[in-house]
């Protein structure tokens, strides 16, 4: 009687046991479905290498024509010219191939005071960073700054003029350069976002669209497809909020990346931010050599060595970068201080998120960024200045309802309202 009951537990279990198994198997081999289908699914496979690389502070090996250019030209000084990877409002903007530097000129005579105020502020912004909280400095990187130079500095244009294409002596701004995103990840652009009537080769081996930095914008959704659009191209690629939400991609950490950067810029370098430009792009790792004479005597006579550093462009890391303070004002620890830092946040591109959108993910995006805003800014801040983080964000908000309110009497089809957006 006792072995019955017994029996049936054993013979249930073993079905729960069966179930569970079969259940597992059928989980797995959809799994298994699903991976096969996208790694047969180029635009697929695009988007999860887009998710792992622009995930912030990530790494890549790329096998690349400009990691050998720059190796090359690197150990051969005939080899390091300038060349023009861009241009903007006061500017064109010159890579010296075989190092990582830029050099900007004035695009004409009339705007080197302009590139004169980039290079101040720069400086300014880049002291700022230089004593703020390391996770702040380390989640974001500003181009290191190296130099002014005069028309009349006859060394500098004595030693790179010629190197330059067509410039003469004039003032110059140099700097570090951001890379650009290398080719895995232009394919993988291409492949998630390209109108299908565009040849992948001829596209991507253009040197416009070489010259890839990523623009961050949270503040604006993309309307329609990018698949039928009248033009396309990855210099200065802008890619909207709802497009990263597509990729995966960790919004909350691009807000408190740029939360934080605009409370160092507001409060420690008290400057309004006006046209600030936030983009993901990639620099070089560096090979530390040997500064300790004792670690060289214990190595091998027959590796060479170089004191300082070197650079590996054949591994390079991705990640936030903050430019262009040409722009740039000082500000005043005041109301009318603050109005200028509300005027530059809305007179500048849709990088950070903003306090007019209409869909549930940009009101989370904006109360994150207001709180971590308000949180970073009572570091720089006296007691007597602790008032002002909040009435910029009233400001802001205000003018955001006023933004909001204009879009709904423009209606959800004109062109204020695609721009409001």
């Amino acid at each position: 009687m006792t072995g019955r009951p017994k029996q049936n537990q054993t013979d249930e279990s073993a079905n729960s046991i069966s179930s569970s198994l079969a259940g597992m198997i059928n989980l797995t081999a959809r799994a298994v479905d699903n991976l096969t289908e996208r790694f047969h699914d180029p635009a697929a496979m695009a988007q999860d290498l887009l998710h792992r690389m622009l995930s912030i502070q990530s790494h890549i090996s790329p096998a690349s024509t400009l990691a050998r250019t720059y190796e090359m030209a690197s150990a051969t000084p005939a080899h390091q010219v300038f060349k023009e990877i861009g241009r903007g409002t006061c500017g064109k903007v010159f890579a010296l191939v075989g190092a990582p530097k830029v050099a900007k000129v004035p695009v004409d005579s009339s705007q080197w005071q302009r590139l004169y105020n980039d290079f101040c502020m720069h400086k300014l912004v880049e002291e700022s960073f230089s004593v703020a909280p390391s996770e702040y400095s380390q989640a974001l990187s500003v181009p290191r700054l190296e130099e002014w130079v005069a028309p009349d500095a006859l060394d500098f244009w004595k030693e790179y003029g010629p190197r330059f294409p067509g410039q003469r002596p004039s003032f110059c701004l140099v700097s570090e350069r951001i890379f650009p995103l290398p080719a895995p990840i232009r394919q993988a652009l291409f492949r998630s976002f390209a109108p299908p009537r565009l040849n992948e080769q001829e596209f991507l081996t253009t040197d416009t669209n070489k010259d890839c930095l990523v623009r961050v914008y949270m503040g604006r959704r993309m309307k329609g497809s990018r698949k039928e659009a009248k033009s396309f191209g990855l210099r200065n690629f802008e890619l909207h909020v709802n497009e990263m939400e597509t990729l995966g991609l960790p919004l909350d950490k691009y807000a408190t990346i740029m939360a934080n950067a605009y409370a160092i810029l507001h409060w420690k370098a008290q400057i309004d931010a006006d046209d600030v430009e936030f983009v993901l792009g990639s620099s070089p790792l560096s090979k530390k050599c040997p500064n300790n004479a004792q670690v060289l005597f214990k190595s091998s006579p027959l590796v060479s060595h170089r004191s300082g550093s070197d650079f590996d462009y054949h591994r390079r890391s991705i990640g936030m970068w903050l430019l262009d303070f040409n722009n740039c004002q000082r500000v005043t620890m005041d109301a009318r201080g603050v109005e200028m830092l509300v005027k530059a946040f809305w007179h500048n591109d849709p990088y950070t998120p903003r306090p007019s959108g209409d869909h549930d993910i940009d009101v989370e995006l904006w109360h994150h960024f207001r709180e971590t805003y308000l949180n970073t800014s009572r570091g720089p801040l006296s007691k007597e200045h602790s008032h002002l983080p909040q009435l910029f964000i009233d400001g802001v908000e205000a003018e955001g309802k006023k933004w909001k309110a204009r879009r709904a009497m423009a209606g959800e089809g004109s062109l204020f309202a695609a721009i409001a957006k």
